[in-house]
């Protein structure tokens, strides 16, 4: 981050809800803080290829995609990289299975525009969710699925990194009735190009892709990480990405 930016965090903005609940006017710069609501979720591009159970008939179904995100933060400015930005915190870690109804995340926000959101993916640390698999300890991603054949595959990847969500024109307003949106990981674009037919399974019958076995099938994964990740509008307020909603990305990641 460079010395020009100015982070503030949801915790200080939330101080500033508070104060201005008990009857004192605030503002952050002449923009007043607002209650905005933030989901964690997937969808897939292409169904055919890749599906998220319960669906069915896909060549591969997701039965469930954990991530571990550390702190996502918001940057506003009219346009990115120039000096005087300010990035604004929702603390993490947030560890989350990405193929169940997602549970919205509340965090207090300046209203405003705002060109990017930085979204690190890290390695999980205990104590884990208990309905995580052991398998996401120390690991950034972890798919569990199925093959058109039925034999289960688990894709475990460590890759640490920071995606950069990008508006690809103007930039995107954070306002009363414009402050719900979705972070949403697209499964077929994680999965493009990986060969999961071809991966070996191992002696439990079980097809891993990890840092030791089918380890080519994970690079390609891993390459495709920073461009399966958008951010969108939830125009409805249910924390579901709608195919309305799907047509036009707010920020997204990848060149």
């Amino acid at each position: 981050m460079s010395q020009a930016t100015t982070r503030v965090t949801s915790a200080w903005l939330a101080g500033l809800l508070a104060l201005a609940g008990h009857g004192c006017t605030v503002t952050e710069t002449g923009n007043p803080p607002l209650s905005a609501k933030m989901s964690l979720t997937a969808h897939s591009s292409d169904v055919a290829a890749v599906g998220i159970a319960p669906a069915t008939g896909a060549a591969f179904t997701v039965d469930s995609a954990w991530v571990a995100i550390g702190d996502v933060r918001f940057v506003r400015a009219a346009v990115c990289d120039l000096p005087g930005a300010t990035e604004v915190d929702v603390p993490g870690p947030l560890v989350r299975d990405l193929a169940l109804a997602p549970s919205p995340i509340d965090f207090a926000i300046a209203g405003d525009d705002y060109c990017r959101v930085r979204v690190p993916l890290e390695r999980a640390q205990a104590p884990l969710p208990p309905e995580a698999p052991p398998e996401l300890l120390d690991a950034s991603v972890v798919i569990v699925g199925r093959r058109a054949d039925g034999r289960t595959v688990l894709v475990r990847s460590r890759r640490a990194l920071e995606i950069d969500t990008r508006s690809r024109g103007a930039p995107f307003a954070l306002r009363d009735r414009e402050a719900a949106v979705l972070l949403s990981f697209d499964v077929a674009r994680w999965l493009a190009g990986v060969d999961v037919e071809g991966a070996a399974p191992g002696a439990d019958g079980r097809v891993v892709i990890d840092d030791v076995q089918n380890r080519p099938q994970l690079e390609v994964l891993e390459a495709n990480l920073e461009a399966a990740l958008a951010l969108y509008r939830d125009l409805n307020d249910d924390a579901r990405l709608e195919p309305d909603e799907a047509m036009s990305p707010l920020a997204s990641g990848g060149p």
